[in-house]
């Protein structure tokens, strides 16, 4: 029996993403189980490397120079590059058995001043330029959602039938509480972020604000992720609201699912996104959801969130506030949520996947 190998190209270990090693952890677990006999999957990483500063120059070393040349000695039969900041790579692979998975645009459409609400990026992305160059080399592109496909398709000008989407899914510990969540007492509105400029930070100091003023319970924000940037500190200081923000910090899975469960409302107002776990993780977890209007995020919540401008203060606020006060809209998101989240799946993504290794191994042979 022949058995085809396939590379699976994950970030150094020096060079670590926690929305990248999660993506790439879920697909690999899955792809795993759900791969035929015939297929071998294996990890690749360059070997590991003290980088002597941990400075810009040593981090574009690594990720380009240093990974390029690694990869150039690699033979797998097929090569799936997990993060398109690593695009670049396919230009030591072979191209037509080269599959990279593309999370989003953010820091190429920030300096072409398409993200509304976010200030144009003054200096070009040359390095992300050149990584996302390499997806033109690739055989097939995944991404996953249809607003980053147009994106890929309009900005890039790659040809649509490359580019594939294939939706991330939901891993089995973001589940609803088994017990009904008590109602009353603090009212929470949850943020996670990964403090990255289009995450919207304002919003939260914005609509927790509004919120505090209007809601018949006491109400605080509870913050995954880096705490709020300088800016952000003095606007809730200024609002009055600084000592109802709960900053937790980065949280392992199992406890951001506990967040999901415990939280009354989970607020993601992002200007830009690519696909958006959180929405996704929180309707899971049987949590109402306020998210901005952006379409990656409307594509993955669909009818099961509620909806407004990420500029839209009054309007975020107005649905977070009915998501804690009204009980009859609160419990429609709950069951909504749940139903929305089973439409995503790591199998399913794996399946997709794997068909797209049968078609770059056939078309080599």
């Amino acid at each position: 029996m022949t058995v085809a190998r396939v590379g699976l190209f994950r970030s150094p270990v020096e060079i670590r993403s926690f929305s990248m090693d999660r993506y790439a952890d879920s697909l690999g677990k899955a792809l795993r189980a759900a791969a035929p006999p015939t297929l071998s999957l294996r990890d690749f990483r360059p070997p590991r490397r003290q980088l002597a500063t941990r400075g810009r120059v040593d981090r574009y070393w690594s990720r380009y120079a240093r990974y390029w040349l690694h990869a150039r000695r690699t033979s797998f039969d097929a090569n799936h590059v997990l993060d398109h900041a690593y695009g670049h790579l396919t230009y030591a692979l072979e191209g037509r058995t080269t599959i990279v998975s593309c999370h989003d645009l953010f820091p190429l459409q920030h300096w072409r001043g398409a993200i509304p609400g976010l200030e144009r990026r003054r200096t070009r992305p040359l390095t992300v330029q050149l990584s996302l160059s390499g997806l033109q080399r690739a055989r097939f592109v995944v991404t996953f959602t249809q607003a980053i496909k147009d994106e890929l398709v309009d900005v890039l000008a790659l040809d649509p039938e490359r580019v594939r989407v294939v939706p991330h899914g939901v891993n089995s510990c973001f589940a609803p509480p088994t017990t009904p969540r008590e109602r009353g007492g603090r009212a929470t509105i949850l943020c996670v972020s990964t403090g990255g400029p289009y995450k919207n930070n304002r919003a939260a100091v914005e609509v927790l604000a509004r919120v505090a003023n209007r809601c018949e319970r006491e109400v605080c924000l509870v913050r995954v992720g880096p705490p709020l940037p300088p800016a952000e500190t003095d606007r809730s200081r200024r609002y009055g609201v600084r000592e109802r923000t709960v900053e937790l910090g980065q949280l392992s899975e199992a406890s951001l699912a506990e967040a999901y469960r415990r939280c009354d409302v989970l607020l993601h107002a992002s200007l830009y996104e690519g696909f958006g776990w959180p929405p996704l993780e929180a309707m899971a977890s049987g949590t109402p959801v306020v998210t901005s209007t952006w379409p990656s995020l409307v594509e993955v919540t669909d009818d099961a969130a509620l909806h407004a401008d990420a500029q839209d203060y009054d309007g975020l606020a107005d649905h977070v506030l009915t998501a804690l006060e009204d009980e009859r809209v609160a419990q429609d998101l709950r069951r909504r949520g749940p139903q929305r989240a089973q439409e995503f799946s790591w199998h399913g993504a794996a399946e997709q996947v794997l068909t797209l290794y049968k078609t770059v191994l056939e078309e080599d042979s």
